[in-house]
């Protein structure tokens, strides 16, 4: 269903971009709109992935809840991207049309994104109490504990099943996936070095 909300905001990139390129002092850095996708944007990714990284341990790890998290970002005179703050409860204010139009967006975006990742967990514990059930049939003295850590492993993850995708029009991108082992879960947006370090 198309209710305009993709429409309102496909010309996001080149109001970044103009907003950009003619501030001072960045004008006559950036040439063209293409520097937001090729350039830009992974600069943000690796920003993400290092955060992540260095306060994952902090965070109760299960797909069944979410937080919704605020990054400042400075750009310097060289366009290089710095850091500035996370805010935990950030203000989800609409001061103009198009801010709104964009928070609004983000918010349908959001429950998407966490339906879809329910929907994947309750069809996984699912199958798992199919299975259990049969395997349960006909043996009284079963012992369930052999299930716990199965459960963990099959159906405590953070992952969508492919039978609930995200929508295209949805802004979501995976940057990292703790499901991969070693750098394949952080999509090359940091170096080997780096990983290596960690």
């Amino acid at each position: 269903m198309d209710d305009g909300r993709s429409s309102r905001l496909s010309h996001q990139n080149c109001n970044l971009f103009i907003l950009i390129k003619f501030t001072y002092p960045f004008q006559g850095k950036i040439k063209d709109n293409t520097w937001i996708e090729k350039e830009l944007r992974p600069k943000f990714k690796q920003s993400f992935v290092h955060l992540i990284r260095m306060t994952e341990d902090s965070f109760y790890n299960s797909s069944s809840v979410f937080e919704l998290f605020g990054l400042d970002f400075l750009l310097d005179e060289d366009l290089n991207v710095w850091f500035i703050e996370c805010n935990a409860s950030p203000q989800l204010i609409g001061t103009n049309e198009r801010k709104t139009q964009f928070l609004v967006k983000m918010l349908f975006d959001l429950f998407e994104i966490q339906h879809a990742y329910l929907k994947s967990r309750l069809n996984r514990a699912v199958h798992f109490v199919r299975e259990m059930t049969v395997e349960a049939q006909g043996n009284p003295n079963l012992d369930y504990s052999k299930f716990r850590e199965e459960f963990e492993m099959k159906i405590n993850l953070n992952k969508l099943d492919p039978q609930y995708p995200i929508s295209s029009e949805n802004g979501f991108q995976l940057i990292m996936d703790r499901n991969l082992e070693g750098s394949a879960a952080l999509f090359g947006h940091i170096s080997e070095d780096c990983v290596e370090y960690s």
